[in-house]
């Protein structure tokens, strides 16, 4: 059997929770809420999605929007405008 991470994430009609499984990551058997678990462990939060809620039915995945930070390096006689 392969290790993996888990996130968490409640049905958004009635909030039972399903274990999403990720192989990205450090893949240590951890288990994360969707508000904390990394974002290398997000990258791959859908590989069996999307799922179906076992109390009501729903169907869903999780969208997931990265925002890359870049930081540039500039010379000091380079303009600031």
């Amino acid at each position: 059997m392969g290790m993996f991470d888990t996130v968490n994430v409640p049905c958004p009609t009635c909030q039972t929770v399903a274990g999403f499984q990720s192989k990205s990551g450090d893949c240590l058997l951890m288990e994360y809420t969707l508000e904390e678990a990394p974002s290398d462990v997000l990258t791959d939060v859908n590989r069996h999605g999307p799922v179906t809620c076992e109390k009501c039915g729903t169907r869903y995945s999780v969208k997931l929007t990265v925002t890359t930070v870049v930081v540039v390096w500039t010379s000091e006689d380079e303009d600031d405008t």
